[in-house]
C-alpha cells in the first residue's frame, strides 16, 4: 500500500484541497479519497490560517471514513492545554497575550467554550502522538526513541494521551536529577529539541518572541557545534560561537521517518536517505507539501509533491 504524507496545514483549506486534487483525490461519500493510497496528516491543523474549521473538517472526515490517518501536532496539544485546567483550577496553557494571539484565529472561528469547541477538542485528544507502520514512521517534530519508549509504557494502545494525562504532558515539573518525564518526552516529539544559547545571545522567533534557546536539527549527522545544528536565521547564526553540541538523541538509523514542524523553504528534498520533513511553510508564503511513499526504504526526492 502507498501512503501520502502531508505537511503542516495551519488552517489552509484551499491549499489542502488543491494538493489533494493534484495528487488524485476526489470526494467519495463526503470525504476526499484516493483510489489506492492512504493519506497521513502530520499534525498542526489549526492556528495562523484563514480556514481552520474547514481544514479540521476535511481531515476529520477523511480519518472517520478510513481514507486517512492523522497524528497530533503541538498546536493541537496547545489547544487542549488552553481549554483544560490543572488540579489547582489554572489553565494548563496560560492565557497570556502571546498564547492568546497565537490561538485567536481558531477561537474566533469556532467560538470559545461551546459544543463545537468541545467536540473538536474531543477529536484532538484521540490523535496518536506518532505512527510506527511496517514500512515507515511519522511524528510531528522529532523521532526520539528514548522519549517514545518512555511514553509507550504510559499511553494507551493507540499512542494517545488521555484527558487525565494532559497536566503531566503540558506542565513542566521540577526534576532535580534530570530524569525523563511525560512533559519532557512529549515536548521532544511534538516540539523538537532545544539547546540554550550562550549568555547574552537571543533572537526573535517567527512570532516575534525573544528566545534564548534554539531548536536544533536533530537529524544532522556528525555535527559537533551548536552553530552547525541551530535552526535560526543567518543573522542569528552569525552571533553563535562554535561551542560544542552534544546530542542526547542518537543518530537515526531506522526505517524512513517523516515529520513536519520546521518551516522548511525552497524545493523539498529528503534530509537523508531515510529522513524527510514535509513542512514547507504554507502558513508563511510557502507551499503545502506531501511525500508519496511507495514502499521504498531509501527516500526519493521525485516523490515530493507541492501545491501549484
Amino acid at each position: 500500500m502507498s501512503y501520502d504524507i502531508f505537511g503542516d496545514l495551519h488552517g489552509h483549506a484551499e491549499a489542502l484541497k488543491s494538493l489533494l486534487k493534484k495528487m488524485g483525490y476526489s470526494i467519495v461519500n463526503g470525504a476526499y479519497k484516493h483510489p489506492k493510497n492512504i493519506a497521513i496528516f502530520i499534525g498542526d491543523f489549526i492556528d495562523r490560517g484563514p480556514n481552520q474549521l474547514e481544514t479540521v473538517s476535511i481531515v476529520k472526515s477523511m480519518v472517520d471514513s478510513g481514507y486517512a490517518l492523522a497524528i497530533m501536532g503541538n498546536h493541537e496539544l496547545n489547544a487542549l492545554a488552553w481549554y483544560y485546567k490543572d488540579s489547582n483550577g489554572e489553565h494548563l496553557r496560560s492565557h497570556k497575550k502571546h498564547n492568546n494571539d497565537q490561538h485567536e484565529q481558531f477561537l474566533n472561528e469556532i467560538g470559545p467554550n461551546n459544543d463545537l469547541h468541545k467536540e473538536t477538542l474531543d477529536w484532538f485528544i484521540t490523535l496518536p502522538l506518532w505512527l510506527d507502520l511496517p514500512g515507515f514512521r511519522a511524528v510531528h517534530a522529532c523521532w526520539d526513541q528514548a522519549s517514545i519508549d518512555f511514553l509507550n509504557g504510559q499511553l494507551d494502545s493507540k499512542q494517545c494521551l488521555s484527558i487525565e494525562q494532559l497536566e503531566k504532558a503540558t506542565k513542566k515539573p521540577i526534576v532535580e536529577d534530570g530524569s525523563m518525564t511525560m512533559f519532557s518526552a512529549v515536548e521532544t516529539i511534538l516540539k523538537g529539541i532545544e539547546r540554550p544559547l550562550p549568555k547574552g545571545i537571543t533572537f526573535k522567533d517567527a512570532e516575534g518572541q525573544e528566545r534564548s534557546n534554539v531548536r536544533v536539527k536533530w537529524w544532522k549527522i556528525n555535527a559537533t557545534t551548536i552553530r552547525e545544528v541551530a535552526l535560526a536565521e543567518p543573522l542569528v547564526l552569525d552571533k553563535i560561537p562554535y561551542i560544542p553540541y552534544e546530542s542526547n538523541t542518537p543518530q537515526y538509523r531506522g526505517k524512513p521517518v517523516f515529520f513536519g514542524h520546521y518551516w522548511m523553504k525552497g524545493e523539498p528534498i529528503a534530509l537523508s536517505n531515510n529522513i524527510a520533513c514535509v513542512d514547507y511553510s504554507v502558513a508563511k508564503n510557502g507551499k503545502l507539501t506531501a511525500y508519496r511513499w511507495r514502499g521504498e526504504s531509501a527516500l526519493n526526492n521525485q516523490n515530493f509533491c507541492q501545491q501549484d
